[in-house]
């Protein structure tokens, strides 16, 4: 059983960011790579039952999961039919746990 996966708002600009903050060719291809690299690893992940995931336990998130993947941080909601990216963030800019 495979999932859909859609991409929030917040995680395209995120993106968009992250791919403007490169200046150098090489550093362009390589933050390619690495978003293409995370978006394999999310659809691995939404066609499993059991996930290597972590539930963040904030006041805040209602089934927000997460999972570390090249010091980033890629949190997601998931439901029965649904996986939605919420947010990328490197692992050094989180200051307390999850």
């Amino acid at each position: 059983m495979q999932r859909q996966i859609t991409a929030s708002k917040s995680f395209k600009k995120q993106v968009e960011k992250y791919l403007i903050y490169k200046d150098s060719v090489q550093e362009k291809k390589q933050s390619f790579d690495k978003l293409n690299t995370i978006y394999f690893e999310v659809e691995k992940i939404s066609k499993l039952t059991t996930f290597p995931c972590k539930k963040v336990q904030y006041r805040n998130s209602k089934n927000l999961q997460y999972f570390v993947f090249q010091k980033h941080h890629i949190l997601f909601k998931l439901t029965s039919t649904h996986l939605q990216l919420m947010y990328f963030v490197a692992s050094k800019r989180i200051k307390k746990s999850l």
